[in-house]
């Protein structure tokens, strides 16, 4: 039987590990499956000319029909300054600023517990050069073992980022002196650290690819730098090691799949001399061979028996870059279970690159989903997307694609009649000083602010204004005050705790009906 190593000592740190905000949603409805293609040519380069038509799906070895169909590229985020840098302070921002299209997800995973010194000084360089070639519009996050998902955010900032790859050092087999305070504990059974340490490495790698499903249901990338990667479960022996690593390639496949993250294995330790590889999932299934399936398992590439690390480095980058969003119905029941998939282009000569399968929701998952994921409003979508907009440094603003729901309002606005109630706009409140126009939609909680929109002059219409939300739940009804051509709403930020908020202002005259919506962050 299989016991845990040390629970008591294991648990917390796994707990730290763990993903404590949103989980992932299935999006797309029960049984719709979105996999990513690459596509390239003889030389390498992106085929972005293709057709759904030209494309053919197998779900478990049945043909499906393709019902979803669109071509991904990062050049929709190509005039991007250099020096963006967009406050990112919790899942909501990352989620939003993920949405932008042409903007890529990056994370990168530094297993100091299973990289040795020498192969980390190999390995630093490179990362480094990786990330200073990223676009400006990337998201990036880089982790370590202790790091929790709550902790790092995905940004722009490169700097923090680098100096933090810059300080890695590899810790493989050395275990003292203790770099963390739990680690004094693993000292008292020094016959266990390598299962601990393992567990350890292998909870953060899964809670990272279960954060990253939380971000964005497109195609996430997530580099994990290390030598040795299973369950650490086995206590040692041999068999229990090649049980340890089937395991873990069966289960992080089957998670990264579900949240459509391709992962990039790095062994940093160059070359290695071994025997011919191994069926994968089979007795003798060598860290290379499990690494080598987790890439293709995934659709992402394994940087393996290598010395020269930047052009595979690179490739990531290449991947994300241009890519096939194919959709279909499954035919299969949420089950949980794997279930392969096939894709095949028809044209001659080109390259197709793409996950093998994917773990269907459980039942009690969709069922979750439905009960925890309202519909946002397209009012509200609106908001929050210009206060993130309004919320980057000035001269950096971002030119945001046109949405379906900006054009449709658009339309409708040219038709209809002037609006009972104008756009509004926010001031801050300052006692006897006197007040101002607010720059930034965004206040501390000793702040007092007020919401202005003018209304139409003659036979002033009645106006109601109502918190909501960033899911869009209603949370309390405010007093508003109509005069002088304006209505009014005074908001005391004392009373509303830290987050993103959405003021609903409704005026009403007979049949006529206008809403105006306005987000605003309130910081601790």
């Amino acid at each position: 039987m299989r016991v845990s190593v040390i629970p008591a000592l294991v648990a917390a740190v796994v707990a730290a590990q763990a993903p404590q905000s949103q989980q992932p949603t299935f999006r797309t409805g029960t049984n719709l499956v979105q996999v990513d293609a690459v596509v390239a040519d003889g030389s390498g380069r992106p085929v972005s000319d293709l057709a759904a038509a030209d494309f053919e799906v197998s779900d478990d070895g049945a043909p499906v029909a393709v019902t979803a169909f669109r071509f991904i590229s990062a050049s929709a985020a190509e005039g991007w300054h250099s020096d963006v840098i967009s406050p990112i302070r919790n899942e909501d921002d990352e989620s939003r600023e993920a949405a932008i299209e042409g903007v890529r997800v990056v994370a990168i995973f530094l297993d100091e517990y299973h990289v040795e010194w020498e192969n980390a000084l190999r390995a630093v360089p490179a990362l480094v050069q990786f990330v200073r070639t990223l676009p400006p519009a990337d998201l990036l996050g880089v982790y370590g073992v202790m790091d929790s998902t709550r902790d790092v955010r995905f940004t722009r900032d490169r700097e923090p980022a680098i100096a933090k790859i810059q300080a890695f050092q590899g810790r493989f087999n050395q275990f003292t002196p203790p770099k963390y305070p739990v680690e004094e504990e693993h000292l008292r059974h020094p016959g266990q650290i390598p299962q601990i340490r393992m567990q350890i490495s292998s909870s953060t790698v899964q809670a990272i690819v279960t954060h990253l499903g939380a971000i964005s249901d497109r195609r996430k990338s997530l580099i994990v730098l290390s030598e040795k990667l299973d369950y650490g479960f086995g206590g040692g022996s041999a068999l229990s090691v090649m049980s340890d690593r089937a395991m873990f390639v069966s289960d992080l496949v089957g998670v990264a799949n579900r949240f459509n993250v391709s992962l990039y294995p790095f062994d940093p330790g160059g070359l290695r001399a071994g025997g011919p590889r191994s069926p994968v999932g089979m007795p003798g299934m060598s860290t290379i061979d499990m690494f080598r399936s987790l890439a293709e398992e995934t659709g992402g590439r394994p940087i393996v028996n290598r010395n020269e690390f930047g052009p595979a480095l690179q490739q990531v980058n290449s991947d994300a870059s241009a890519y096939y969003l194919l959709g279909f119905v499954s035919s299969h029941p949420s089950d949980g279970k794997y279930h392969k998939i096939s894709i095949r282009v028809k044209r001659r000569g080109v390259l197709i690159r793409a996950r093998a399968g994917y773990l269907a929701p459980k039942p009690d998952e969709i069922r979750t989903e439905n009960a925890h994921a309202p519909d946002v409003s397209p009012e509200l979508t609106k908001a929050l997307a210009k206060l993130a907009d309004d919320l980057r440094p000035a001269g950096n603003e971002l030119i945001l694609p046109k949405r379906a729901f900006e054009s449709a309002a658009a339309a409708k606005t040219a038709v209809a009649a002037p609006p009972l109630l104008d756009a509004p706009a926010i001031v801050v409140l300052h006692g006897i000083q006197p007040e101002e126009r607010a720059v930034r939609p965004e206040f501390g909680r000793t702040q007092r602010i007020a919401i202005r929109a003018a209304v139409r002059a003659e036979s002033p219409p009645a106006v109601t204004a109502t918190l909501l939300s960033r899911t869009g739940q209603e949370l309390t009804r405010m007093p508003v005050t109509v005069a002088n051509g304006r209505a009014e709403v005074a908001i005391t930020l004392a009373s509303v705790g830290a987050g993103d908020y959405v003021v609903r202002l409704a005026a009403e005259r007979g049949a006529d009906r206008t809403e105006q919506y306005v987000a605003l962050r309130v910081l601790r």
